[in-house]
């Protein structure tokens, strides 16, 4: 949907979404390849060898790594984590610790950085994620 976007209005020039040295289409090309490379996985299981590294993209580098199931499984578990804590919030402190694991969720997925862990994004989204399960009216 992003590359079809991104083409559709040519966004190739600068824009909010791009700065110097790194254009909007910068993850176009790595994408492009991961997904070709998927027609040689087994996409129940993945192959993470094909993949070399990071895909730039969290859920391109689940599924490439470690095939469909466990997407569908990441996936889920992302979702059931951030409905129980949304369920669970009472204060707007709370609120803003849950709109900060979700920007950084959403921050690393296009980078992959979640489940790569090279640029370590989880330790700043476990963080937030723990801060709103505080009880902040105690305080």
């Amino acid at each position: 949907i992003y590359m079809t976007f991104v083409s559709y209005l040519h966004l190739e020039d600068d824009t909010i979404l791009s700065h110097d040295g790194k254009n909007i289409n910068s993850r176009v090309g790595i994408w492009n390849h991961v997904l070709g490379e998927l027609g040689d996985l087994n996409l129940v299981f993945g192959n993470y060898p094909v993949l070399q590294g990071n895909a730039h993209n969290s859920h391109l580098s689940v599924l490439g790594a470690y095939g469909l199931v466990v997407l569908i499984m990441f996936i889920v578990f992302l979702y059931k984590v951030m409905r129980l804590n949304a369920v669970n919030l009472s204060s707007n402190k709370q609120i803003i610790c849950m709109v900060g694991f979700a920007g950084i969720v959403f921050m690393g997925m296009a980078e992959g950085a979640i489940v790569c862990g090279s640029l370590g994004l989880y330790i700043p989204a476990c963080t937030y994620l723990a801060l709103a399960n505080v009880d902040w009216k105690e305080m």
